[in-house]
């Protein structure tokens, strides 16, 4: 996948950092809302708020909250996913360009969960206990093909500008975590159509960029099914097409189009996001699917915020926000 440069570095830079700070907003906009399955109840949870549920007062994740980890997960917080980003983009910001050593990235994030002191995930948990154990890259990864892939994936365009350079140490970040082909192919067809946007002279929508990766057959053979249905898909709400593909796959278990496993995750990506007229519509849509939308919420911010910006009354409710201009500034 090449890359415009007759694009002002100025316009590609800000779409990189958009794209970063996209992905973290989103996610905690939906933090308060993450892991409810049962759209009823969520729709009831969020009562008066459901046209506009992002940064919900009340943290409702039935799965964590600020009670169970202090200091963590109030609302404009992160999630804990949202808060994988935010380490990586501390480690990511203090690279040099070029490649990227696999073994010794692997250190530097093991050594980041040392003082973390947030929800550890079951791919983190596997991750960190290979480490332990003594095994490296890339046999330290998590054999695992959830969402959380996504978050690299702003981080890899925002820090390295050549495609090659990009998809090289995209794939030295996923496989480090997650040593899995899905995951690895879906952050990578994400990072292809963030790249087109970022790199796009003027103006683009996700659905133009769209076209262009796929004229360019940018996506693997693994996703083409998932593409298909979401192409044919794109009438009905991002909530209604995973269940479907749930009930498809897992008779029975509906919900299971809502989790964070790939490639259900990324097809809601990329149906929220070719769905999307604004960023707000996007991550909306997203936070109302349900499930584990905080991670489809980082891709979807990502791709959104480089197209439109992230809205500047989001930025304000981020907790984070100073904290992460300060980092972009280093990328």
């Amino acid at each position: 996948m090449g890359c415009n440069t007759s694009v002002p570095m100025s316009e590609s830079l800000k779409r990189r950092r958009e794209a970063v700070m996209g992905a973290l907003v989103g996610d905690a906009a939906c933090m308060p809302a993450h892991w409810n399955y049962d759209r009823q109840k969520l729709l009831e949870i969020l009562g008066e708020k459901k046209d506009t549920p992002e940064y919900f007062e009340t943290p409702s994740c039935p799965f964590y909250g600020p009670k169970d980890f202090p200091g963590h997960y109030s609302t404009g917080q992160l999630s804990p996913y949202g808060e994988q980003i935010f380490g990586m983009l501390s480690l990511v910001s203090a690279l040099p360009e070029g490649p990227l050593q696999g073994p010794e990235f692997a250190v530097s994030f093991q050594q980041w969960f040392s003082s973390y002191k947030g929800r550890v995930d079951h791919a983190t948990k596997d991750f960190l206990q290979k480490m332990e154990e003594g095994k490296t890259y890339p046999d330290c990864g998590a054999d695992d093909n959830q969402g959380q892939c996504f978050g690299k994936v702003p981080l890899a365009v925002g820090k390295w500008k050549s495609s090659s350079d990009m998809e090289k140490n995209l794939e030295v970040m996923v496989t480090a975590h997650q040593n899995h082909d899905m995951a690895r192919d879906c952050a990578l067809v994400v990072a292809r159509l963030l790249q087109i946007i970022v790199d796009t002279d003027g103006f683009v929508t996700v659905g133009e960029a769209w076209s262009k990766l796929k004229e360019a057959s940018g996506v693997p053979p693994s996703l083409s099914d998932a593409v298909t249905r979401v192409e044919a898909s794109l009438s009905k709400p991002t909530h209604e097409m995973l269940l479907e593909y749930g009930e498809e796959t897992a008779p029975g278990k509906a919900f299971m189009g809502l989790s964070c496993a790939n490639p259900q995750a990324f097809m809601g990506v990329l149906h929220a996001a070719l769905n999307a007229t604004s960023f707000e519509s996007g991550v909306r849509a997203t936070l109302l699917a349900g499930g584990d939308n905080c991670s489809r919420a980082t891709a979807v911010g990502a791709l959104l915020g480089a197209v439109y910006g992230v809205p500047e009354e989001w930025k304000a409710k981020f907790a984070q926000r100073g904290e992460v201009e300060g980092l972009l500034g280093k990328l």
